[in-house]
């Protein structure tokens, strides 16, 4: 009885040592949270911000392992219901649409911590990725991978449209937590085991640009019967756009308003000239503008690709006009099919007539002997006054 109770207690004591160590840890699986990264659209300062939309997925990554001394990679977790077959996955903001209501900052984005770029701004967008819901089990970091789409006029995507959201699960004191998110633009391991540094690809989100270009219409008068003064009208007719984009017009070389002279066509008068164009839903508009010699109008903001037409309403004047200073040509319509620069329209209108010659030489003659004439009756007549007081 003695030799059993001493098996069994030394049983027992083995037992109880070799308990602990085989025990198992078991974590509490850690719900994620949201975490946001931008969408950044520059554009020149004049232009407008125009209408446009981007659309966007995020798909669990693949598993890397560990090289060069980093920390592996694991793929991000998607858990799918056995009875609903519904999945357990992050979300995000499936699209962000742009328009001309935007607000903007001056610059671009990269000048936040400095002097804003002179003749830049920018419009931007906030994108959300929902991780609620979505169980990380073990510590480690979950690679998902986020795309950006979007087919828009005149508008260059950013150069790297698939980027890596890691998200970063630590052991804090036996539990687990989702310690950070942190956006790639590479799919290379992010973090060095030795250092615990991230790599230097870390990405704020995506940046896309918008391409404009202006048109500058200006307006000349020659010849000795030319009027400088007359308003002469011109038809500006625009397509090949997006529906709704907004240009702003510069009038600071033009009259807001007509005038009135003797010159211009009453129905020229008091006119206004638009400050602002916007393309209607089928990506056209057709506005007219009034100059006098010597005035101008810029249009800004134009996207590469746009038609341009414009046409000066026909006067007793012989028209041309010059594209960006080139050779003259004759006529008073001028079209851009696909703006591609900055581009100046010069229209001239000319009006010269032949002044008669020889008229004063012909009469000359009859003048001066009128004169000589006149000049000995005068001469005459004085004598016989003196002769008769003599």
């Amino acid at each position: 009885m003695k030799k059993l109770l001493s098996v069994l207690l030394a049983a027992a004591l083995i037992f109880a040592i070799a308990v602990p160590a085989f025990a198992v840890n078991s974590y509490t699986a850690v719900d994620g949270s949201t975490t946001t990264f931008k969408k950044y659209l520059t554009m020149d300062a004049e232009a407008n911000v125009p209408n446009a939309t981007f659309t966007y997925t995020i798909a669990a990554g693949d598993a890397a392992a560990a090289v060069a001394g980093s920390i592996e990679i694991l793929a991000g977790i998607t858990v799918k219901n056995a009875e609903t077959n519904a999945v357990t996955a992050p979300t995000l903001t499936a699209s962000v649409t742009f328009a001309p209501t935007d607000v903007t900052t001056a610059g671009l984005p990269t000048d936040a911590a400095g002097s804003p770029t002179a003749g830049k701004k920018y419009a931007e967008k906030v994108l959300t990725a929902d991780f609620r819901g979505v169980a990380f089990p073990e510590p480690g970091i979950y690679r998902y991978v986020v795309t950006e789409a979007g087919d828009n006029q005149a508008i260059t995507n950013d150069a790297i449209l698939t980027r890596y959201l890691d998200v970063y699960v630590i052991d804090n004191n036996g539990s687990l937590e989702v310690a950070s998110y942190v956006l790639h633009s590479t799919d290379a391991s992010p973090v060095v085991a030795s250092t615990g540094a991230a790599a230097d690809d870390k990405s704020d989100g995506y940046t896309n640009v918008y391409t404009t270009y202006d048109l500058t219409l200006s307006k000349t008068v020659t010849g000795n019967q030319g009027s400088r003064d007359k308003y002469f009208a011109f038809t500006v007719a625009i397509s090949d756009g997006v529906a709704g984009t907004k240009y702003t017009v510069d009038l600071s070389g033009a009259d807001t308003t007509t005038g009135s002279n003797a010159a211009t066509l009453d129905a020229y008068e008091g006119k206004t000239n638009p400050a602002e164009i916007t393309l209607g839903a089928d990506g056209q508009a057709t506005v007219t503008y009034y100059l006098q010699h010597g005035q101008n109008i810029v249009i800004y903001g134009l996207a590469a690709g746009t038609k341009v037409e414009v046409t000066e309403t026909n006067e007793d004047y012989t028209a041309s006009y010059k594209v960006n200073n080139g050779t003259a040509t004759a006529g008073a319509a001028a079209t851009v099919s696909n703006i591609a620069a900055d581009t100046t329209l010069a229209f001239t209108n000319d009006r010269s007539g032949n002044i008669p010659t020889g008229v004063i030489l012909t009469v000359a003659p009859f003048v001066v002997m009128m004169l000589i004439g006149l000049a000995g009756i005068v001469f005459l007549s004085v004598k016989r006054r003196k002769s008769s007081r003599g």
